[in-house]
């Protein structure tokens, strides 16, 4: 499990973990941290664990444009800009991921999807620039 996760309440997850690796995560808010056992704070998780050696807890410094998350799970979001703050300790919190994110703008990957300082990714189709066919190569001829 790796990424950027933000609740309201304290983090709880309930299932049964078995040789798992969770590390690199932004957590926030602090609390109290429940997988199978329970933990007071994340502090306590990473002293007593061998879970999020390299994890962190972030702040409301997190995003460039303040995040205001949705009352519940069931209201719709609309699009949100997510790009990092400049003091966001989300900035490169992250390890590298061959093929997905190897280019990253600092001493490691920042966490999330989106890398600071690099341009947005875009995915998907796109619209074409080209509004003329391409053109027929001259060496090749039909007979």
């Amino acid at each position: 499990m790796r990424g950027f996760f933000r609740v309201r309440k304290p983090t709880r997850v309930t299932t049964d973990l078995i040789l798992e690796e969770i590390d690199y995560n932004g957590w926030s808010p602090d609390g109290t941290f429940r997988f199978v056992n329970s933990w007071v704070n994340f502090a306590d998780l990473q002293s007593n664990l061998p879970y999020e050696a390299n994890g962190r807890i972030l702040d409301n410094n997190t995003f460039a444009t303040p995040l205001v998350l949705p009352l519940d799970y069931t209201t719709f979001w609309s699009d949100t800009d997510v790009t990092l703050g400049p003091n966001s300790l989300a900035i490169d919190g992250g390890q590298p991921l061959a093929n997905i994110n190897d280019a990253f703008a600092g001493t490691a990957p920042d966490l999330g999807a989106i890398e600071r300082g690099i341009a947005m990714p875009s995915y998907g189709a796109r619209e074409s620039v080209d509004t003329m066919p391409p053109a027929v190569p001259q060496n090749i001829s039909v007979e």
